[in-house]
């Protein structure tokens, strides 16, 4: 006799307790039986059109069932598994349609041990959705995390009342004139298309701290600012890149950092935002590694709702260590500064992107998200004096990046002779 769907079959062995076992082992049941009870009727679900008039179903039903059919990795078949009408709906029609009973007991059956799954990992669809994102391939996993994030961005949008097109950071390593065991940063640092939802949020648009690795103690630092008309201390804004009039922003100096606030403003387009910030900072570290410091780190706190996190790296050709940049994100919850190799992995996200290497100069630096970007990297290396045909290109990119985070991008020092 078939399992009855509503008990448990003598014949099965229970299901495992590890989840990503017990979720495999599930959808690759109700895969096959799909599979075979498919073809015996002759409904060709890769064509789910011609399969929904032959079943006299719903397409996206039958579309739900081609994704589980055409999926070879189980988790990613957790997001298409119908809804326990669709499900009766189906097994009804393929027993009109001539499916051999034993066959169609058996979709039953994972159907039905599909939901024990839902209700002991999860509670909830949506949540075991969640779970499973975090297995199966590459692929799957990237767009899980991102469908997650862009969630999570709406959601902090709207709690927050401020959000952003864009958040870029741009960077340039060289080695001090004066000292080449001494490394010199040009930074530039930005908000684009940044809105409120209300009319009396005021937002950090950038602060600034640099620190000792093993004592992690705060000291502010501005360098210096690229706009020479910046007074002295003062918020270092790019003009040639920011909104024309210039963003109402207060400076804060909180003793261990400097925060530049953007005041209270007009709401959604017409109050819109571009900030743009920069500064060089001279001899910031050693390119050997010490007692104190094992990595070059460069860092972007992610503390604002933004689409796009753009982050680029310009590596001197002399500087052969750094030519491997590695990328981590990592919550800050505590809200402290992360360090790359002290003990903080806890802390450490899921990534599934990557550092991208752009090859020598700016010739493959241009992007779609930013149509002046390429324009900004050009006047950083006219003001550095620095040739950009000297320089390597890394860059890392991110849709809808979680906040509060801390994205970091390293390369290990070289060790001292």
């Amino acid at each position: 006799m078939p399992a009855s769907p509503h008990t448990p079959s003598d014949l099965q062995p229970p299901l495992g307790q590890d989840f990503a076992n017990e979720c495999a082992e599930v959808l690759l049941r109700l895969r096959g039986a799909l599979i075979e009870s498919m073809a015996l009727v002759g409904a060709d679900a890769s064509r789910p059109r011609e399969a929904a008039r032959k079943l006299g179903l719903d397409k996206t039903l039958i579309w739900k069932v081609s994704k589980i059919i055409g999926q070879t990795d189980a988790f990613p078949a957790v997001n298409h598994v119908p809804g326990r009408a669709g499900c009766e709906l189906l097994c009804k029609a393929l027993r009109s349609h001539g499916a051999d009973e034993p066959i169609v007991a058996r979709i039953e059956r994972a159907l039905h041990d599909f939901e024990q799954l839902v209700d002991r990992h999860a509670g909830d669809r949506a949540t075991l959705q969640l779970v499973a994102g975090g297995y199966g391939p590459l692929d799957h996993r990237r767009d899980a995390l991102e469908q997650a994030r862009k969630l999570a961005f709406r959601g902090n949008a709207g709690v927050w009342s401020v959000r952003a097109r864009t958040q870029m950071t741009a960077t340039i390593m060289a080695p001090n004139a004066d000292d080449p065991k001494l490394v010199d940063l040009a930074q530039v640092y930005g908000l684009m298309n940044l809105s409120r939802l209300r009319p009396d949020v005021s937002w950090i648009v950038g602060r600034s701290q640099s620190f000792e690795d093993d004592e992690n103690v705060a000291h502010p630092s501005l360098g210096e600012p690229f706009d020479s008309a910046t007074p002295p201390r003062g918020y270092p804004v790019i003009r040639e890149f920011s909104s024309n009039p210039l963003p109402d922003i207060e400076m804060r100096n909180l003793g261990d950092e400097v925060q530049f606030q953007l005041r209270p403003g007009r709401v959604g387009r017409t109050g819109e935002i571009t900030t743009v910030q920069g500064s060089i900072y001279r001899a910031v570290g050693s390119q050997y590694a010490d007692g104190r410091n094992r990595y070059a780190q460069l860092g972007l706190s992610v503390t604002t709702p933004v689409e796009h996190l753009h982050f680029d790296l310009f590596v001197h050709k002399s500087m052969t260590w750094a030519m491997q940049p590695e990328v981590a994100l990592y919550g800050r919850l505590d809200g402290r500064i992360v360090h790359v190799g002290m003990g903080d992995d806890g802390a450490r996200l899921p990534l599934t992107e990557s550092v991208v290497d752009l090859g020598r100069g700016l010739s493959a630096t241009p992007t779609p998200s930013m149509p002046r970007h390429s324009e900004l990297l050009r006047w950083m290396f006219t003001r550095t004096g620095w040739n950009a045909d000297d320089f390597h290109a890394f860059r890392f990119e991110m849709a809808h990046p979680p906040m509060p985070t801390y994205v970091v991008l390293y390369s290990e020092l070289m060790a001292r002779e």
